[in-house]
């Protein structure tokens, strides 16, 4: 398994450039200053181009230098980015949001530990909000499985063998 911290602190940009058909959606589908948890953001490749954008992000990694990069990057550019660190495994919030992403994150936890950390989050998506997931094509099914027993009726907008990116209806506790 790769050792991210160390990665992160040796190298910047440790992870490229983003993905161009995630952003392209996410400027074609999601509204001007909407607020984004980003999953696994690492250095902040998203949640870096995302507040570029007028986003508010909060971008949660378990690895500390990831999150200082994209934290030191963000205020040397006056971005809307509050870094955590965290195990997805258990971390929690009670913020809402606009916008869950998870960009080849989840596929680095057991199959059950991702299932769980996605269905853990899914209640903290606003009602008409949006779930943008980027994995490998061999979770994409258990994945797409957890959002549809959520209960809020996900809207395909985007799907191929690594990408599902939906809009949810309302909370299971709104219908």
């Amino acid at each position: 398994m790769t050792d991210y911290n160390t990665l992160y602190e040796q190298e910047p940009d440790a992870l490229g450039a983003p993905y161009a058909p995630l952003h392209a959606s996410i400027r074609q589908q999601v509204s001007d200053e909407s607020r984004f948890l980003d999953i696994g953001c690492g250095q902040g490749r998203d949640a870096l181009t995302l507040a570029r954008l007028g986003h508010h992000v909060v971008g949660m990694d378990y690895a500390p230098a990831g999150i200082k990069a994209m934290q030191d990057n963000a205020t040397a550019e006056g971005l809307s980015v509050n870094g955590v660190v965290g195990d997805l495994t258990e971390w929690t919030t009670s913020e809402m949001f606009d916008v869950l992403l998870c960009d080849r994150t989840l596929h680095m936890l057991p199959k059950q530990a991702h299932r769980d950390a996605l269905a853990r989050l899914i209640p903290q998506v606003s009602p008409k909000g949006f779930v943008f997931l980027v994995d490998e094509p061999s979770n994409m099914a258990g994945l797409k499985a957890v959002l549809t027993a959520s209960n809020r009726h996900p809207v395909v907008l985007r799907e191929t063998k690594g990408d599902y990116f939906v809009q949810l209806d309302q909370n299971e506790s709104d219908s």
